[in-house]
This record gives structure tokens, C-alpha cells and sequence, in this order.
């Protein structure tokens, strides 16, 4: 994922946060409470292994954000990790956990320092230490299912990256005062027939271009024009703010978009966030993403 603006990280407003995900439905009786909380790690993923012997990936960050972040709020995610985690960790299954911490990958087998009742947050901040007994290689080939909302409600869903969608760029012409999303494509015939689209070759990037979604989030930081203070805000990208697509080629599209509320005074930093996962193209009829894969 390309990140442009290196503007505000993530807060490091409640390190314990990092306990909630084994301790149950802890959220949102308090919606204040809640407000604007975040994972204080750039990268959080949580993989457990289900009932079925599956590995399951998790995006944790997105889950407490979905939970707490702006109306409207929805803690369905949230509640199916912990759902997961609690059944892996009852059956004596597999548990890991990975953090990326100023910009170290931690990869952990939480399931181990359970057996042994160690904190998950002891083991994260104190990583020179424990590392010997709790680090997990994780390798994509281990992942089977990936835990994502579809059709309104938390799912374990087919995991794939779409292997048509090589590499997105975000780029920011000062200039136009527009950013631009760079979507590169490989449309040769190995990644569908190894999924089983017969239909690959009646797409046309030009013709189609159409049937090609760029979803993804503006984070804002936001400053009350009485007291100053900055407030992070995350909104998604709204159909009437692409402005252009445009082809290259047989295999590369350029998408523009002008952010709307560039120009509010009490905005103060604007960074656009577009990754794989955002990319939904519709082949003969069928929408395939990030989060679905294939069937």
C-alpha cells in the first residue's frame, strides 16, 4: 500500500488497547469513550485457526477502527476475531499475531505465550526478550480464509490479491491540486485460468474501464478553528470526486480525484490510501476484490 503525505500516525492513546482483543465485548457502551480510538501500530493482523483446520487472517486495525471511528460505527468485525481467537485458544489451536512497530515486523505465536500466561502487550513491547520463544515465521502460503464484512455482516472468505492487479500507485500533482491513482494490470492468461475465469479475454481495459471500482480512504487531520485541536478523521472516496480514468497501454489506468474538502480551512492534512484490496474489477459479470478473491 503507497502512502503518500507522511502525516499523523497512529495515536498512541491507549496502549491497552492492545489487551481488548482477548478480553471480549469491551466497546462502544460508552460511544465517547470510544471516540477516535486507535491501535497504536501501523499493521495488526490477527490469524487463528478455526473449527475446520483453516488458518484465518484478520485486519485488527481496521476492526477497532470500524468499531470506534465515525458514524456509523459497526463492531461486527471486532466481535467475529474475538470470536475466533476465543474458540482456537479453547481447542488448544493455532493463534499468531503480527505487529509492524516502528517499522519492525513482530511475528508472534500468541497461542504459545497463552499456554504459558504471558501478555500479549509484555511480549510486543519486550520483543528482544521473548522473541526466542514466541516468534512465528508467517507465510502467505499459510493463509486460507481472510475475515472481512460481506453483504453486512463478518465472513470467512476466500483469501486472494487479485493476481491481475500488479501494483497501485498514489501520486499527488501539487499542480492540479488532485490525486492520482495508478492501477497496473497483468491480464495475461495464467492468473485466470489458474481461478478458472473462461470469460479473461472479453475484458478490455479500454472498454471496460467502467467496470473497474477505486474504493479506498482520505485520512484528514482536522483542526477546531476555537480551541486548535487536531483531530484525525477518515472518510472514503465519494463517487463525484473521480474526475477522470483514463488508459495506458492495454494495462494501466489513471484515475483522478479531487478531494472535495481540500480547501476547508480547518483541514490541515490530507493523505489519500488506495491499496489492492480497494481494487474491484467486474469480469464477465462477476466482481471480484481483494477481500472475496475467487471462487
Amino acid at each position: 500500500m503507497k502512502k503518500i503525505s507522511k502525516v499523523i500516525g497512529l495515536f498512541m492513546l491507549v496502549p491497552v488497547i492492545i489487551l481488548l482483543l482477548f478480553a471480549g465485548n469491551v466497546l462502544a457502551n460508552n460511544e465517547d469513550e470510544n471516540e477516535d480510538q486507535k491501535v497504536p501500530f501501523d499493521e495488526f493482523y490477527v490469524y487463528y485457526e478455526n473449527e475446520d483446520g483453516n488458518m484465518v487472517k484478520a485486519d485488527y486495525v481496521e476492526a477497532i477502527e470500524a468499531a470506534t471511528g465515525e458514524a456509523p460505527r459497526s463492531e461486527d468485525l471486532y466481535l467475529a476475531i474475538v470470536d475466533g481467537v476465543r474458540s482456537a485458544l479453547a481447542n488448544a489451536r493455532d493463534v499468531w499475531v503480527e505487529v509492524l512497530d516502528d517499522d519492525e515486523k513482530k511475528e508472534i505465536d500468541y497461542g504459545a505465550a497463552f499456554e504459558d500466561d504471558e501478555k500479549l502487550a509484555d511480549v510486543i513491547s519486550d520483543w528482544d526478550d521473548y522473541k526466542e520463544d514466541y516468534k512465528r515465521t508467517i507465510d502467505e502460503d499459510d493463509i486460507d480464509l481472510v475475515l472481512a464484512i460481506k453483504d453486512g455482516e463478518a465472513r470467512e472468505l476466500p483469501y486472494g490479491d487479485q493476481p491481475w492487479v500488479e501494483e497501485v500507485k498514489v501520486i499527488y500533482s501539487d499542480f492540479l491540486n488532485e490525486w492520482c491513482v495508478e492501477v497496473l494490470f497483468d491480464f495475461n492468461e495464467d492468473p485466470f485460468k489458474k481461478h478458472n475465469i473462461d470469460n479473461w479475454d472479453d475484458f478490455d481495459l479500454e472498454k471496460d474501464s467502467n467496470n473497474i471500482l477505486i474504493n479506498g480512504r482520505f485520512d484528514v487531520e482536522v483542526e477546531d478553528e476555537d480551541t486548535g485541536e487536531k483531530k484525525e478523521m477518515s472518510r472514503s472516496i465519494e463517487e463525484d470526486e473521480i474526475i477522470e480514468k483514463a488508459t495506458i497501454d492495454d494495462n494501466k489506468l489513471r484515475v483522478f480525484i479531487k478531494d472535495k474538502d481540500y480547501y476547508t480551512p480547518d483541514v490541515k492534512e490530507v493523505e489519500l490510501v488506495v491499496g489492492k484490496r480497494d481494487i474491484k474489477v467486474t469480469i464477465a459479470g462477476t466482481e471480484y476484490s481483494y477481500y472475496d478473491g475467487v471462487e
